[in-house]
């Protein structure tokens, strides 16, 4: 059974191991004497439904267009950041801190462990201190929905349970339970380091539960437990969100107490195995073999990860384990850092950022059996699409940022970034890829309506080119920028993704239809009228349609090559398939890939383009440099997307399944030299489980899912 472990304390946030059930999210730091656990829970946002969002027309936009079309660049730019402005999304928040100290002991802490079992989901402490052995276990269960903390020890000890609040709150501590109310700010921006509470927003209520072989006291909010050998805390919490609204406070109460209550009907035991049990099912879905591994602690091997291939499988199997632990049926999906943050003040706010980090989040999702933990990201796309555009256009449409509000608006700030309406474009080629790999006929005709209204925008949006093509004005690549008469700009007509996201919504909704059996000849119509892709003079795939000089030659954005993954657009059959690898490897000689999310996307454009060994050594970078000692992504900061990349990178050297064709070991690395996979997924409804040795496939079992 895979797992990390580790023979010392976590000593930061960020060496703690997660648990969660994609509603709470914890992070176990297991100190021998004060163990904390930092919370989460996945609708704990500053903000409320009630905002301000300004209104444009599409008048608005002449005046850019008209300085495009006379190579005005940089007046385009700045045009674009006077008239196309907004305010900032809103903060995912830490809920505090859960911790139990063992009273009255020394310091004599011996055979010290904790390892986090990915097969359950299951954190375990064992340790001797003062000559006693205590054990602890802590998950969060899927099946009870709370947060479960179990200390056994050899001998009688006192412990004092405490929970701090980062948040305005109240709390108080009496038979048993701890309890706490509070309520978010309504306002944070990390952006101007600001917050408030002026404003309406969300209440949460908590209570932690305590059983014992000991006395249980509440005092000053507290709990303290004496002569007790078995101890558990039953941790549940609720907020007062409600599907972009905000319920009564007292509404969280209740829910908070019920979930409490129904999980106080199970022994310890008990609770432990339905939530094995529940995890276990999704986890087991998959296996990888990639050889035998070294038998040492989990930072011991990272500082030598040559060699130790059965360390990437490590790293596979922990992101198939972020999914299940950040995204289950029913929750909010996984952000920037999963449901696992503890600041106030996130970078980047924590929201969806949708230029690439929240559609590669769930890149692993279907190939990997998950297509359940895909669910929350697609009722975020849908849910977009309810919100429409601001321009007076037909359909929908969304931007660079959102968050649980589902925020759709352009973001103050530069154009390069700030302006991007075509995040929920990348992100509705989702409901495609579920449709695909599932063959759900239901569900695509369910989310068939959010891709015809994603066209409908598209089709009033887009502007015909001189030849009567279709392209976009204002247009930008993220998050790069060019030089034009000796200023940086970001505004062009037609870069390179805008024009292949076109191209890829209006490819799928037309394959959509035809499942459908109903009418494509629209959607082909306007894909076949989208601008062809150019290459420049040096051979080069041109990222704004002109050969502009980039302003950061090895820029970590590989937006211009969306079109190669995660789109199935640029194939070797494509005109502009060397212009793309000519592209990469220009990036690649200017320094690009540097940041955990940005190299996993390299390591995937090399599985595309066949290159094993380049994207093998790419995973043993990020091995190198990119993780912290709990594996978790380090851009710096924290970002779980470099986690869901590098998994579906794995995924796409072993099998690769686009466009009606089924590869196996497409980009085998040769470090792999013999192993085998069972479960992944293929598209068109298919399990694939292979074998091979001395680089070369021996066995291989394709089965229809239904």
């Amino acid at each position: 059974m895979r797992k990390l472990w580790y023979r010392k304390p976590a000593c930061v946030w960020e060496e703690a191991l997660p648990i969660g059930n994609g509603r709470i999210g914890g992070m176990v730091f297991s100190d021998p004497i004060c163990d904390r656990i930092a919370l989460n829970e996945d609708t704990l946002w500053s903000g409320s439904v009630h905002r301000e969002e300004r209104q444009h027309k599409l008048e608005e936009l002449e005046p850019i267009r008209d300085a495009v079309s006379r190579g005005r660049y940089a007046e385009a730019t700045r045009l674009t950041e006077q008239t196309m402005f907004g305010v900032t999304s809103q903060a995912y928040l830490p809920l505090g801190e859960l911790r139990v100290e063992v009273v009255g002991t020394g310091t004599r802490v011996g055979n010290y462990s904790r390892t986090l079992t990915l097969a359950d989901g299951l954190v375990r402490t064992e340790y001797d201190l003062d000559g006693v052995h205590f054990c602890r276990e802590a998950f969060v269960s899927i099946p009870e929905d709370i947060l479960v903390l179990h200390v056994h020890c050899s001998e009688k000890r006192d412990f004092h349970v405490s929970q701090s609040v980062s948040l305005q709150h109240r709390k108080e501590g009496s038979n048993g339970i701890i309890s706490v109310c509070g309520r978010c700010p309504s306002h944070v921006s990390s952006y101007d380091r600001t917050m408030d509470y002026n404003g309406e927003s969300i209440f949460f209520s908590c209570l932690t539960f305590a059983q014992s072989d000991g006395i249980v006291v509440g005092e000053g909010g507290d709990l303290w437990i004496f002569r007790a050998k078995e101890l558990t805390l039953l941790f549940s919490v609720a907020t007062s969100f409600r599907r972009f609204d905000l319920a009564p406070t007292a509404d969280a109460e209740k829910r908070c107490g019920a979930l409490l209550n129904a999980a106080r009907r199970f022994s310890y035991l008990q609770l432990r195995e339905r939530h094995c049990n529940a995890f276990g099912e999704r986890f087991g879905r998959v296996q990888l073999d990639l050889g035998p591994g070294k038998d040492a602690p989990t930072e011991e091997r990272l500082a030598h990860p040559d060699g130790d291939e059965e360390l990437a499988a490590l790293l596979f199997d922990y992101g198939r384990y972020l999914m299940i632990a950040s995204s289950l049926p029913g929750t909010q999906p996984a952000n920037l850092q999963g449901i696992w943050n503890d600041r106030l003040l996130p970078s980047w706010n924590c929201n969806y950022t949708m230029n690439i980090n929240a559609p590669m989040n769930y890149w692993p999702a279907e190939v990997c059996g998950l297509g359940d933990c895909h669910l929350p990201f697609l009722e975020l796309v849908r849910d977009l699409s309810l919100r429409g555009n601001r321009f007076g256009c037909r359909g929908w449409m969304s931007w660079h940022n959102t968050d649980l509000w589902r925020f759709n608006c352009e973001a103050n700030g530069e154009a390069l970034w700030g302006y991007w309406p075509m995040g929920g474009f990348w992100a509705a080629r989702h409901i495609w890829e579920h449709y695909d790999y599932t063959r759900d006929l239901a569900f695509l005709r369910e989310y068939f309506p959010v891709l015809q209204g994603a066209v409908d925008f598209l089709e009033d949006w887009m502007i015909p080119d001189s030849e009567g093509k279709l392209t976009t004005c204002p247009s930008t690549s993220p998050e790069n920028e060019f030089w034009s008469e000796g200023v940086k700009c970001s505004v062009c007509r037609g870069s390179a993704m805008d024009l292949e996201i076109a191209w890829d919504l209006l490819d799928k909704t037309a394959r959509a239809a035809d499942a459908l059996g109903v009418g494509s000849d629209r959607f082909r119509s306007l894909r076949d009228r989208i601008v062809p892709l150019r290459v420049g003079e040096d051979g080069r795939l041109l990222e704004w349609g002109e050969s502009f000089p980039a302003v950061e030659k090895g820029h970590r954005h590989l937006s211009p090559l969306y079109g190669v993954f995660p789109s199935d657009q640029i194939t070797p059959e494509h005109p502009a398939w060397d212009g793309a690898q000519k592209l990469l490897a220009s990036r690649l000689e200017s320094g690009s890939g540097v940041q955990g999310w940005s190299n996993a996307w390299i390591a995937m454009l090399h599985a595309r383009f066949g290159e094993g060994d380049a994207a093998h050594a790419r995973i043993t970078d990020m091995l190198r440099r990119s993780v912290y000692p709990s594996l978790l992504d380090r851009h710096p900061p924290f970002q779980i997307d470099g986690n869901f990349g590098i998994c579906a990178v794995i995924c796409e050297l072993l099998l690769q399944s686009h466009r009606g064709k089924i590869t196996l070991l497409p980009a085998l690395p040769s470090a792999w030299r013999s192993g085998s996979f069972r479960g992944l997924r293929a598209r068109g409804g298919y399990v694939v489980d292979a074998d091979w040795e001395e680089g070369r496939l021996i066995d291989s079992r394709i089965t229809p899912l239904f």
